[in-house]
């Protein structure tokens, strides 16, 4: 039988892990987030050179 103290410890790094899980699991979607808005800033930033490209198939 556990004692207080071991239940308490596995019960921590339970929860730090499910932490550590869901936090990177946000950095994920925030850095694919962040990948897509680069490119947009990238094409908005060079707005001519896409509307020429799609009205000439250049």
């Amino acid at each position: 039988m556990k004692n207080l103290l071991e239940i308490l410890t596995e019960w921590l790094a339970f929860r730090r892990d499910t932490v550590r899980r869901r936090l990177n699991y946000r950095l994920e979607k925030v850095l694919k987030r962040l990948h897509i808005l680069e490119g947009l800033l990238v094409a908005f930033l060079n707005i001519d050179e896409v509307i020429e490209i799609i009205r000439y198939g250049r």
